[in-house]
């Protein structure tokens, strides 16, 4: 990310308190682009203006998954959430969250360079 210039830093379990909350300070104010967290990070944080999530795994609860996707579309506003799904148990996991949430999953696959809408295919 910083490569393509993007501002972004990272936060987990294992960095200091006081670097976690210096690093959320930053992305608060909009000094960051982008946050990297992992799920111990990222619980319990409370961030308005995310318009997005990228999820890089389907969690094995549900409740992580609600956590997750619920950092975006606060106070009406407009949030999107993205779940890479790379195996079939993944994929069981993630029908069972949209039973569960009852919201719509919207599901997409990337192939040879293009994205395609798996809705569309199966119509």
């Amino acid at each position: 990310l910083r490569m393509r210039g993007i501002t972004c830093e990272a936060i987990h379990g294992d960095i200091q308190q006081s670097v976690r909350e210096k690093t959320l300070g930053k992305f608060r104010r909009g000094e960051l682009r982008v946050l990297v967290a992992t799920d111990v990070a990222a619980r319990g944080l409370d961030i308005d203006d995310v318009d997005v999530v990228f999820n890089y795994d389907v969690p094995d609860e549900t409740e992580y998954y609600v956590h997750r996707i619920g950092r975006t579309g606060r106070a009406k506003r407009h949030g999107v959430a993205y779940t890479l799904v790379s195996t079939i148990t993944e994929a069981m996991r993630l029908d069972d969250i949209q039973k569960i949430t009852r919201n719509d999953i919207h599901r997409l696959k990337y192939e040879n360079g293009t994205l395609l809408d798996l809705e569309e295919e199966q119509k």
